[in-house]
C-alpha cells in the first residue's frame, strides 16, 4: 500500500488471513472483525462438528435458522440454476467419500436440483436426506465482502483483505502479484485493483490420498462427479467485482473445458487467467485492464 501501513493476520478457515489498512484499527473495529471471522467459522465450517452447517447435513433439519444461512444457500441454489448445475454445494457429500472432512455417507450423492433438495423458510430448513452441503466454493468471498463492508462502514476505505487467496482492495489502487503455482517464491504476473476483488483457485494447493491410494483433491466436476483431473490447468484466477463472485466464478471456471468457461465467464461478468502446466499464461481480454471492473 504506502510507506505507512498496519496489519493484521490470523488463522482462520483453514488458511492464512492477512488485513492491511492505511491507519491503525481502532479497538473495537478490530473486535468486531475477530468476532465476526470467528462466528462465521463457528456456523458454517463442515469440519466443524457442532456448526450449524453440520447440522444441518446430520439431521437433515435446522430449524429457526439465521437469516444468513437462509441468503447463503438462496444464492447457491440461484448459481446453480445459473450455471445449469456447475455450481453445486451438494459436493460435501463426494469430498468427504474422497477423505477430505472425517465423516463419510457413503449413500450421498450430488444433487440435480438444489431447489427442490434445498427447502428454505424463515421457520426451516431442510435438505434431502443423500444430500451434504459444502460452502468451500464461496464461503471466503461471502466473508471477504462482509468484512470489507465492515472496514467501508468505518471508515478505513483504504484497505487490502487477503483471505488465504481471496482478495479485496478498497479504495485505493493496489498493485498485487500472482504467484507461480509450482513455485511460490517466483512471481508470474502483476495486475492492479482498486474496489474489486481477486480469486485464486490450484488444484496443486490442497490434495490427499483417499483410501485408495489415488491422488486426489477439493474440485469437484458436476459433469463426472469425482474430482476433476484437468491436466493442463494448474491455476485459474477471477477478477470480479466482489470477492464472492470471484471466489464462485473461480470455482465455476475450473471445473469446466475452456470454450465453456469463457462463455460462463462472459454470463458472470467476470475476468480470468488461466495458467496450464507449462506455465503459460491465457487471460481474458480485460484481466489486466485498470478500467475493467473496479476502478
Amino acid at each position: 500500500m504506502t510507506s505507512q501501513e498496519f496489519t493484521i493476520d490470523f488463522e482462520a478457515i483453514g488458511t492464512q488471513w492477512f488485513i492491511t489498512t492505511t491507519k491503525p484499527l481502532a479497538q473495537p473495529v478490530a473486535t468486531a472483525i475477530n468476532e465476526r471471522v470467528r462466528s462465521f467459522e463457528q456456523d458454517y465450517s463442515r469440519f466443524r462438528p457442532e456448526s450449524i452447517l453440520s447440522r444441518l447435513n446430520n439431521e437433515k433439519l435446522v430449524k429457526n435458522p439465521p437469516k444468513e444461512l437462509i441468503d447463503m444457500l438462496r444464492f447457491s441454489i440461484d448459481l446453480f440454476d445459473a450455471t445449469d448445475g456447475v455450481f453445486n454445494i451438494s459436493v460435501g457429500g463426494l469430498l468427504e467419500q474422497q477423505g477430505y472432512g472425517k465423516h463419510a455417507d457413503g449413500q450421498a450423492k450430488l444433487s440435480v436440483d438444489l431447489a427442490s433438495d434445498i427447502q428454505l423458510s424463515e421457520d426451516q430448513i431442510t435438505i434431502a436426506s443423500h444430500v451434504r452441503l459444502d460452502f468451500g466454493g464461496f464461503g471466503k468471498g461471502w466473508l471477504v465482502d462482509s468484512l470489507h463492508k465492515t472496514l467501508n462502514e468505518a471508515g478505513y476505505s483504504e484497505h487490502i483483505i487477503n483471505g488465504g487467496g481471496d482478495i479485496m482492495v478498497g479504495d485505493k489502487p493496489e498493485r498485487l502479484y500472482i504467484q507461480n503455482p509450482v513455485d511460490p517464491s517466483e512471481v508470474i504476473a502483476s495486475i492492479v485493483l482498486r474496489n474489486d476483488a481477486l480469486a485464486v483457485s490450484s488444484h496443486l494447493q490442497r490434495q490427499w490420498k483417499n483410501k485408495t491410494g489415488e491422488t486426489v483433491h477439493h474440485i469437484i466436476g458436476a459433469d463426472i462427479a469425482r474430482a476433476v483431473d484437468r491436466s493442463s490447468l494448474i491455476q485459474l484466477t477471477v477478477r470480479a467485482s466482489s470477492c464472492l463472485l470471484a471466489d464462485s466464478a473461480a470455482t465455476i471456471l475450473y471445473a469446466v473445458t475452456d470454450v465453456k468457461g469463457i462463455v460462463m465467464a462472459e454470463q458472470l461478468q467476470v475476468e480470468f487467467m488461466r495458467i496450464d502446466e507449462k506455465l503459460q499464461k491465457r487471460a481474458s481480454a480485460n484481466f489486466f485492464s485498470q478500467n475493467s471492473v473496479g476502478v
